[in-house]
């Protein structure tokens, strides 16, 4: 929204405020900035140097630096905020997102924006006086969030990386250009401020992580970074999440949009073509729209310019008071304060379909015409939006204008319906055109094999379980996960077809290679089921009727019943220990609901002192019937279940209460 562009929460971590201020040219430092102390600036020289190895660019000729205390920064920003909205500028602006829906009526515009970022900034980087400043204060937060002084370190340092390679990109590329001045809703300076944003947070999440985050595979991330609200309540170290979560939502997704959507757009560039695709579209191609950060294919590969709609400068007495244009990502804010009983996936499906927009609030001294045309990418596309925009905008005039173009239009109570319309017709028929630009020429910019990442394979997945920020971000994220929100996760179209992108080119193989190679051995021998290296012993059924066996699909252990059609399948499964068992219960459930099989009862308990999920499954007519176990043993979960006919089960008198009383452990798990 305005020339500097506001830090949001990256999934793992911090809000920072990153300022890309314009305003009051400065000379010096921003106003009550002081010299770092001689360690910090040690330490700033050491993550220069990190950063520059991580961006793989050039140092820049300087670095300043400096620090301020909140009040400091909180001056600064208003003084910025202040410049960037005028009186009139914010009256337009102010009356543009009342009517669109997206604010409540008589919000204090600049408070809120002051307020919001004053309780998370953590550090900027000033465009006008090039000094990168460190803010005291949301760290602290941090520090109180992780018992380990290591890992409060890390996050700070990684906040340091963000802003210098902000420095760097500055240098490079020179920011003021990708910033230039625009409406005060600009759908394009968005897209810049995603690309400028994601940059930094992928080199942040580089360093913090010790490898190129490029290398990970964004399966599943997208799905989870949809609802920016439910972010922040599973990321409880997150400065100012409390600010963010009652602040109002067009806000709060506008502003964490280049950070969470910005990070995939450039992780996805960088997959494909490394530092130098990335680096091309700082340098000379960046992307046009927030449909392109949202679909990168369409910047990468399948270039989709959007189309530009010259708007009207006014009509008789009504002159042009506020201009700008919402793009996909804003279309989809709007939609969801107007159609908030719709679907999420619903409002993004109407949404994906936009081609371009732009809107003019007009004046005629206190009456006022709002007209808002949107170009689509086919007719039904355009038909769709007009159904729903006709459910959105009650009291608005909404038409057809063309095969593409839908045109929407309302008015203060004093302007006259006349007057509106003619405004209206006069978008119907604006002129509009397309960029035209072409996707990246990888053999003109040098980009060859070598250049491409190689995506992480899945032992470097696995060691992950073991960092120590991960982990402390696994065990947070999953204790604020209910049952409804894995549920949702899990049943996501999205999110199934992104994991399953990512389990190609061998990596299920190699996932189920290390994970059987990670098994404890174990045997059935004379009833007695044993797993040496846990010390763990337990007694199951023998005899007339029973075999032992091993399944050769999952390597799991079955004592079978021919006679009576009963298995008990024993097995041991990786559970890291920030995994609550309540988690694999909704995993169960769905997977047994997709075999015909519902659960009956279900819930967490204690086996033999161990902590354990158990369920019961039944198929509709009761033929079958299953009862399954998971007992946390260290980081794996012992797996039980018995399998049998419900027409069976009398007869076989065997309930798996009697099994798993026999669990025994000669050490404490």
């Amino acid at each position: 929204m305005f020339r500097f562009c506001f830090s949001a929460p990256a999934a793992a971590g911090c809000l920072l405020a990153l300022l890309l201020a314009a305003g009051a040219t400065r000379a010096d430092a921003p106003a009550g900035t002081q010299p770092l102390s001689e360690e910090r600036e040690g330490l700033l020289q050491e993550l220069l140097a990190e950063t520059v190895r991580i961006r793989g660019l050039e140092p820049p000729t300087r670095l300043l630096t400096g620090e301020q205390l909140p009040a400091a920064t909180r001056s600064f920003l208003e003084s910025t905020i202040s410049e960037e909205l005028a009186d009139e500028k914010l009256s337009g602006l102010q009356r543009v997102l009342e009517w669109f829906g997206v604010i409540p009526e008589g919000l204090d515009l600049r408070a809120a924006y002051t307020d919001l970022l004053s309780s998370q900034v953590a550090g900027y980087f000033d465009l006008d006086s090039e000094y990168l400043v460190v803010v005291d204060g949301p760290t602290a937060e941090i520090e109180q969030q992780f018992e380990s002084p290591e890992i409060a370190a890390l996050f700070e340092n990684s906040i340091f990386v963000h802003e210098i390679n902000h420095a760097l990109q500055h240098e490079h590329f020179d920011l003021n250009r990708l910033t230039p001045d625009e409406p005060a809703i600009s759908d394009e300076q968005t897209a810049a401020a995603a690309l400028i944003e994601g940059d930094s947070t992928l080199v942040m999440y580089s360093y913090m992580f010790g490898f190129g985050f490029e290398r990970f595979r964004t399966g599943g991330m997208r799905s989870m970074l949809e609802n920016p609200a439910e972010l922040i309540q599973m990321s409880p170290w997150i400065p100012g999440g409390k600010e963010l979560l009652t602040a109002p939502a067009y806000l709060r997704d506008m502003l964490m949009f280049p950070y969470l959507s910005g990070l995939l757009f450039c992780t996805e560039v960088q997959a494909a073509g490394g530092h130098k695709l990335l680096n091309h579209a700082l340098a000379s191609d960046p992307p046009a729209s927030t449909e392109q950060i949202l679909h990168p294919d369409k910047w990468i590969t399948n270039r989709d310019d959007p189309v530009m709609i010259e708007v009207p400068a006014g009509d008789g007495d009504y002159r042009l008071a506020e201009s700008g244009t919402w793009g996909e990502f804003g279309i989809r804010l709007v939609l969801a304060e107007r159609l908030p009983g719709a679907e999420v996936n619903e409002r993004i499906g109407i949404a994906q379909g936009w081609g371009g927009d732009a809107f003019g609030l007009y004046r005629n001294g206190s009456d006022e015409v709002l007209v808002w045309a949107t170009e689509w990418d086919n007719p039904d596309e355009a038909r769709e939006f007009l159904q729903a925009a006709r459910d959105a905008f009650p009291g608005w005039r909404v038409k057809k204008a063309g095969k593409t173009r839908v045109v929407l239009h309302t008015q203060t109570g004093n302007a006259a319906m006349r007057d509106a319309k003619r405004l209206s017709r006069l978008f119907a028929r604006a002129d509009s055109s397309r960029r035209g630009s072409t996707a990246p020429d990888f053999a003109a910019l040098g980009i060859g094999k070598q250049d491409i990442p190689k995506p992480l394979s899945a032992r470097e997945y696995m060691s992950l379980l073991d960092h120590p920020v991960l982990k402390d971000m696994f065990e947070a994220q999953m204790e604020s996960m209910d049952e409804e929100r894995l549920e949702a996760l899990f049943e996501d179209e999205d999110f199934n077809a992104q994991m399953a992108e990512m389990m190609e080119d061998g990596f299920a193989e190699e996932m189920d290679t290390l994970i059987a190679d990670s098994m404890p051995a174990m045997s059935v021998t004379e009833g007695v089921f044993e797993v040496p290296e846990h010390g763990l012993t337990m007694t199951v059924p023998a005899g007339a009727g029973w075999e032992s066996m091993e399944d050769p699909g999952t390597g799991a252990l079955m004592v079978v019943n021919a006679d009576y059609g009963a298995t008990i399948s024993l097995g041991m499964t990786p559970v890291p220990e920030f995994m609550p068992l309540s988690s694999l219960g909704v995993a169960m459930r769905m997977q047994f609901e997709s075999q015909g099989l519902f659960e009956t009862t279900s819930g967490e308990t204690v086996v033999n002192g161990q902590p354990a999920f158990r369920g019961r499954y039944v198929s509709e007519d009761e033929v079958v019937i299953v009862d399954l176990s998971v007992i946390r043993i260290g980081g794996f979960g012992l797996t039980v279940g018995l399998t049998r006919p419900g027409a069976a089960d009398a007869e076989l008198g065997l309930e798996l209460d009697s099994v798993l009383g026999s669990l025994k452990l000669q050490r404490s798990q």
